[in-house]
């Protein structure tokens, strides 16, 4: 999941890594796992992301975004 959503910002669809060699398997990649992630309730972390260290996904009916943040250490 690192390389899929390093960071909360990489939650929404179109937004892949500059580097990635091939963004549009990882969009699918991210339309697939997206919809579990967000029924199943998932905590996602992140190891690249200076601001978040984990949050849940909601989906606002057009987009998947930020739900809450999770503060796994201080």
């Amino acid at each position: 999941m690192a390389d899929l959503i390093p960071m909360a910002a990489h939650i929404p669809l179109p937004w892949v890594m500059a580097y990635d060699l091939h963004p549009a398997v990882t969009v699918q990649e991210k339309k697939e796992i997206l919809p579990k992630i967000v029924e199943e309730g998932w905590i996602v972390f992140f190891e690249h992301d200076p601001v978040h260290q984990a949050c849940t996904v909601q989906f606002n009916g057009k987009h998947f975004q930020l739900s809450k943040s999770v503060i796994i250490s201080e």
